[in-house]
This record gives structure tokens, sequence and C-alpha cells, in this order.
């Protein structure tokens, strides 16, 4: 197979991934699981897959430099472990769409984050394409159906989960330049 249909099946399995977590979640919670107990695992399996990848196609990618260790926490604790733990935590008191809209407020963070700490230009075109995409998350989760309740402790963990999945971007774009100046 080649390196772009691998690349596409990927994208494809990443998303149908992502689609089933907040089933998966659900299923764990059922059973007595809490949301960092669901997010120690889904972490642990995620660590232990990609390890193994890894170290089976190049020892050398396993090392990490320490003073890239900073990111790599942010990442990892502040970023993937608590997004996951406020989602999880939002499922768990809220809906999945609605805890799936709130998690969806990361581009605004993003945007915020990014004109804050990285200077880039908050343009108009960015707010629509931010409003378009919020609207659009919006109307295709039956929000405005009337039934869905919403408390506010499942705003305030939602918005979390967008907040921390927003820094994995943050973190991310940090990385990159890191990478990109070693080279």
């Amino acid at each position: 197979m080649q390196k772009k249909e691998m690349a596409g099946l990927m994208v494809i399995a990443a998303g149908c991934l992502w689609g089933v977590i907040g089933l998966f979640s659900r299923k764990l919670s059922a059973v007595g699981f809490d949301a960092v107990q669901i997010t120690a695992l889904r972490s642990l399996v995620t660590a232990a897959g990609l390890f193994l990848l890894l170290f089976g196609k190049d020892r050398k990618l396993c090392r990490v430099d320490w003073k890239d260790l900073w990111m790599f926490l942010g990442t990892g604790i502040c970023s993937i472990a608590g997004f996951n733990i406020f989602y999880f935590v939002t499922i768990s008191i809220t809906t999945l769409s609605v805890a799936a809209i709130l998690l969806y407020t990361a581009p605004f963070f993003v945007m915020v984050l990014s004109a804050v700490l990285f200077h880039e230009k908050f343009t108009a075109q960015k707010v629509k394409g931010l409003v378009l995409a919020l609207a659009g998350c919006i109307c295709t989760t039956g929000i405005f159906s009337g039934s869905i309740h919403v408390t506010a402790l499942g705003i305030l963990t939602g918005v979390a989960s967008g907040f921390c999945y927003a820094l994995y971007s943050i973190f991310g774009k940090f990385a990159l330049k890191n990478i990109l100046l070693k080279r």
C-alpha cells in the first residue's frame, strides 16, 4: 500500500475511533470507572501502542531530550489528560451532543491563545469560520429541541474540555517550532 493510501486510511480510522470514544466512556462509566480512570486506561493503551509502533520502526524515535520535556508534559497532562477528564465528566452529567459542542469551543481558545502567544492576526474571516463551525455543531445536536437539560457544572466542565483540547494545538506549535530549529 502506498503512503497516500495509508494516510487516507489512517485518517478514516482516527475519525472512526474518535467517533466511538463517547460510547466507550459511557460503557466504562456504567461499570464503575470514573473520568480519571477512563482517561488513564485510554492513555495507557494509546501510549503502549505508540511505543511499540515507534520502537519497532526506529528506537531513536523513543528518546526525549530533557529540554523538550515541558512540551511533552504540557501536551500529555494539561492537554490530553485534562481534556479527556473534563470531556468524560461532561458526558456523565450532560448528553454526548452537549459534551461535543462544548469540546468544540477549542477553536475559539486556539484563536485567542495564538493571538496572545504567537501574535497571529484575529481576522474577520477567522471569526466567521468560528461562528459557522459552532453554529453547525449546535444545529446537528438537536439542542434546540428543548429536551436537553444542561447544568452550570456541565457547561463549566465542557468548556474546560475545550480549553484543554485547544492546548494540544498550542503545545504542538511550540514543539513543531522546536523540531524545525533542531534541523
